[in-house]
């Protein structure tokens, strides 16, 4: 179900799926080579052993993602870069992760109400904006961000944390001139076939 932001909730395949296919119209799979996703690695070994950080934006304007963690050496340390889609690799015994966006150009992400539909602004005891920032103790293998919005009103519409052991499909929009839809069919552990559709600007 497409909400009034242009987003659908998140729907992931089972580990166990297979025969999976997928169609859809004038849409660009996030995990193709494109040059508008944008990977830095911060720390060397295999991808199994590292958290993945995912920043995914509209094109109305470019924002940063900016990381600060503890390593398994006590030292804290600092990251960011830009992009529309942007990967960033931490090492998996990071602690204390602290992320926080901002527009290249413009000032920091702010926080909103995720919980309403309508998204309203996080508001203080004097009445101004929050800056959206997130803190984990540790972090879950896979968290990615949704970012929406123009320079100056730009926020995070939707945080997804998963495990890579589940089966993720999305579908990136590089515009917003039009609403596409996303089919898959699978088969599960037991042999039936599964089907799932959405629409949206972004769907995962």
């Amino acid at each position: 179900k497409l909400n009034k932001r242009g987003d659908t909730p998140p729907a992931t395949l089972p580990a166990s799926a297979r025969d999976t296919s997928v169609s859809g119209t004038k849409a660009l799979l996030s995990r193709s080579s494109s040059p508008a996703v944008s990977v830095k690695r911060i720390c060397t070994g295999t991808k199994q052993a590292e958290v993945l950080l995912e920043m995914s934006c509209d094109k109305l304007c470019v924002r940063t993602i900016h990381v600060t963690y503890t390593d398994s050496a006590g030292n804290q340390q600092h990251c960011s870069q830009s992009g529309y889609n942007v990967k960033m690799f931490l090492p998996a015994s990071s602690t204390d992760v602290k992320v926080s966006f901002s527009v290249v150009g413009g000032g920091r992400i702010c926080k909103v109400d995720r919980e309403d539909p309508k998204a309203p602004w996080v508001r203080d005891a004097d009445g101004r904006s929050v800056p959206e920032t997130f803190f984990y103790a540790s972090c879950a293998q896979h968290i990615q961000y949704f970012i929406r919005g123009p320079s100056l009103h730009s926020w995070v519409a939707q945080v997804d944390e998963r495990q890579r052991m589940e089966g993720l499909l999305e579908m990136v929009s590089r515009d917003i001139q039009c609403v596409r839809k996303m089919d898959v069919a699978y088969s599960d552990e037991h042999g039936v076939r599964q089907q799932w559709s959405a629409s949206g600007y972004n769907v995962k």
